[in-house]
């Protein structure tokens, strides 16, 4: 891609954005994770059979219980509870922690993240019970999940463990206070953010959080600090939807605004210094109005071109990807309004691929500025998959693939991308590399058998196929079209 990016053309997600945009409870409810009665009780048996097999001793094949039952009920905070204890007396017997191998198939973050957060809880039941790492990515993953009560469940626990450990790491409290404040738990987030002053007690940006936060905890005192889970929390929406309109709307008037003036004044007395030039930027950016967004762009552009720093315009291309992804959801949006409507079907596959190749050219910017960074060289690939431009997307998987954070997820990609190009037999022997070595049954293991099920049915190899879907079907009978897939091959091999 050439030419500056000055106007909102593009946007879509170049990283985990920060929580730092607290979220109304409103679209808390839409995000909360759904659990059927039938899953519950199917949840049951497996803590029943955990609990009694956790009394006998037998630690390991507890916890493998309880996230089985997990797995179906994954906001079943006793139970999270009890796994924990699990994992702790295990600990205390002299269980060993898992060996090198072992570990690195649940530290890679795949793209279902209720399975990143089981794989959290699984590392520190048999690994590590005080690793903050592994705290960290269950509490991450669980909101991202919408398992709140779970993300409830795990911050205490995280806090104490750091504050045992005997440093208050500046980035891990702004999460825990930033997940606080997203499930409105405005008592904990002006704890933390209190704290947070401590470390940086000049950092003009938290005091302006702490009065917020504080005055949104003044705003629902009483209300929602009773305890109890996020499901009773959000019983009062309406009012509660009402109450945050009105505080965005005086924030808007008067924080937002008041930050962008200040902005301007501080770099107005240093026009050189870079982090002024970046605080107008994001001042600039935090409106979240689209004159606003414009001229932060352009701020940005000039900055970029004044200095030559890659980080104006790498924050540019963020704020691009953010436009594409919202472009994005309103497509989806009106797609589920006329589900049979041939022309904005078609309207959103143009998007799509519009899309991919800007994003394409944008990636391609941020690999030349760094290129060792594995991240970068996946998304790439990713981009080229969606182009079917799959030649283009084998080699920068097989890079990725290196990276223990993108192992599975880069094997299974390569896998599906030789498949794509035809390349049969390559993409056989990757997809068999990746089942010798991942034996947890779960989503991304149903893609993985599927892919290598489509690859075998390709190659001619029916009976092997035949046998990978059906080990599909043992673990969900209505993946995809699993179940048609297997009628016609078996009749293909009995030469009906």
């Amino acid at each position: 891609m050439s030419g500056r990016l000055v106007g909102f053309c593009l946007t879509g997600r170049t990283r985990v954005p920060e929580l730092k945009v607290w979220l109304a409870v409103s679209d808390l409810k839409e995000r909360y994770i759904q659990i059927t009665d039938e899953d519950r009780e199917k949840a049951r048996r497996f803590f029943d059979q955990a609990i009694k097999v956790a009394g006998a001793g037998q630690y390991e094949y507890a916890i493998d219980m309880f996230l089985s039952g997990l797995a179906l009920d994954p906001e079943a905070i006793e139970f999270h509870q009890k796994l924990r204890d699990t994992g702790l007396r295990r600990r205390a017997s002299g269980g060993k922690k898992m060996g090198m191998f072992e570990k690195m198939k649940f530290t890679g973050r795949g793209k279902d993240e209720k399975q990143n957060m089981l794989n959290g809880e699984r590392l520190l039941a048999l690994d590590d019970t005080g690793s903050l790492d592994y705290m960290d990515q269950v509490m991450q993953a669980s909101f991202k999940a919408g398992c709140f009560d779970t993300t409830l469940w795990i911050l205490p626990m995280y806090y104490r463990a750091m504050a045992d450990g005997g440093k208050m790491d500046y980035a891990r409290l702004q999460r825990m206070r930033d997940h606080y404040a997203n499930l409105e738990k405005w008592k904990e987030a002006v704890e933390l953010t209190a704290q947070l002053l401590k470390l940086r007690p000049e950092d003009m940006d938290l005091k302006n959080d702490l009065k917020n936060l504080s005055a949104r905890q003044t705003m629902y005192e009483g209300k929602y600090e009773k305890g109890g889970s996020f499901r009773e929390m959000v019983r009062d929406v309406d009012t509660q939807q009402r109450l945050m309109e009105e505080a965005k709307d005086a924030q808007s008037d008067d924080y937002l605004m008041r930050a962008i003036r200040d902005a301007e004044e501080q770099l107005a007395k240093d026009p050189k210094e870079l982090g002024k030039m970046m605080r107008l930027a994001d001042a600039l950016a935090k409106v979240g109005k689209p004159e606003f967004d414009e001229q932060a762009m352009a701020r940005l552009d000039d900055f970029y071109q004044r200095t030559g720093q890659f980080r104006f315009r790498q924050r540019m291309i963020e704020m691009a990807f953010k436009k594409l992804d919202t472009e994005a959801k309103s497509h989806i949006a009106v797609l589920k309004a006329a589900p049979g409507d041939a022309e904005k079907q078609q309207a959103y596959r143009e998007f799509v691929k519009s899309r991919a190749e800007m994003e394409l050219g944008m990636l391609q910017e941020i690999l030349e500025q760094y290129p060792t960074e594995t991240r970068w060289r996946y998304e790439l690939a990713e981009r080229h998959m969606k182009l079917d431009a799959f030649t283009e997307a084998i080699p920068l998987y097989q890079q990725a693939v290196n990276d223990p954070k993108f192992k599975n997820q880069g094997m299974l990609r390569l896998g599906q991308a030789f498949l794509a190009a035809e390349y049969y037999d390559e993409a056989i022997d990757t997809l068999r590399a990746l089942i010798e070595s991942y034996q947890v049954r779960d989503d991304f293991a149903k893609e993985m058998y599927y892919s290598f099920a489509r690859a075998n049915e390709a190659k001619g190899d029916l009976p092997t196929a035949s046998k990978a879907f059906s080990t599909v079907a043992q673990m969900d009978f209505n993946y995809r079209d699993v179940q048609k897939r297997i009628k016609d091959i078996r009749a293909k091999m009995a030469g009906v």
